[in-house]
């Protein structure tokens, strides 16, 4: 059918292969087959034709090896990308605090008491002044608190202090009154027997000797009476007769060369000052030696 145009061509019908088609290579025409050229088509590419593709699929491929493309649902895709199936990327705080209060639980009373509890919990301000409470701060120790006029306390508290005589008490609206007592008036004891043993009480004290006669005090061993070093025990003559320090068996007085560990006059007073182990020495206004 020469000069005839293409649309009013006959219809071809199902081709089987050996049809011959028109093909240009390297500027050269050349004839070849319908077969070589869907041979042609199928070996130049790695990526099959698909159509029909299932509303909400996407192609790729998961199963190992090369292969034909597969439809991938929502939860295939998930996997393959790592994500967690209904995460999103635009999360408010109250979703992100709800999905974490979700999966942690609240401590328990039990949990605060035992103060053993390593899983991840949330703590209420009460939870976290309960474990306080019930563990005393986490070790003890003393604190040193410095007053700078900050208030560091919500709600009135008592504090503890130690101390002889120191005091705390609540004073409202996050304060405390804290009393602390001035230096305490030292023991006094009056002798009036000739001779006395100096005991833990007289220490830091006052022995006022009253007798006509001498009086004889005596400081015990270390290992009878603990005093501290450092003690200091003052010794005044009240009476007529002098008052004088004396060691124990295994105790060492010391006394200003030339001199008595004895008072010098009545009314007049000296001191014994404990240095070391047993060890003490005396001072004063002291007798002199003949």
């Amino acid at each position: 059918m020469p000069d005839t145009e293409v649309p009013n061509l006959t219809a071809a019908g199902a081709l089987d292969g050996t049809e011959l088609v028109h093909v240009v290579q390297s500027g050269n025409s050349r004839r070849t087959t319908t077969l070589d050229v869907a041979s042609l088509a199928s070996a130049a590419t790695t990526v099959d034709v698909v159509s029909n593709v299932t509303s909400g699929t996407l192609l790729g491929r998961t199963a190992s090896g090369s292969g034909d493309s597969e439809e991938l649902d929502q939860a295939a895709v998930l996997t393959f990308l790592g994500v967690e199936a209904g995460a999103t990327a635009d999360q408010t705080a109250s979703e992100i605090a709800t999905a974490y209060n979700s999966q942690v639980a609240q401590v328990s009373g039990g949990e605060i008491t035992a103060g053993t509890e390593t899983a991840l919990r949330t703590y209420a301000p009460a939870d976290i002044v309960a474990f306080v409470a019930a563990h005393g701060g986490g070790g003890g120790g003393d604190t040193a608190v410095e007053d700078d006029d900050t208030q560091i306390l919500a709600a009135a508290t008592t504090l503890n202090f130690t101390g002889t005589g120191v005091t705390v008490t609540d004073a409202g609206s996050g304060q405390a009154n804290i009393t602390i007592p001035g230096p305490a008036t030292p023991p006094t004891r009056i002798v009036s027997a000739t001779a006395y043993t100096a005991a833990l009480a007289d220490a830091n004290g006052i022995i006022n000797g009253n007798n006509a006669s001498e009086i004889a005090i005596t400081i015990p061993p270390e290992s009878s009476v603990a005093f501290d070093v450092g003690t200091n025990i003052i010794l005044t003559q009240i009476g007529a007769g002098k008052c004088t320090f004396g060691g124990d068996t295994g105790v060492t007085v010391n006394v200003e060369a030339n001199f008595n560990a004895s008072t010098a006059a009545q009314f007049g007073s000296i001191v014994a000052t404990k240095y070391g182990s047993d060890l003490w020495v005396v001072q004063g206004r002291l007798e002199a030696s003949a």
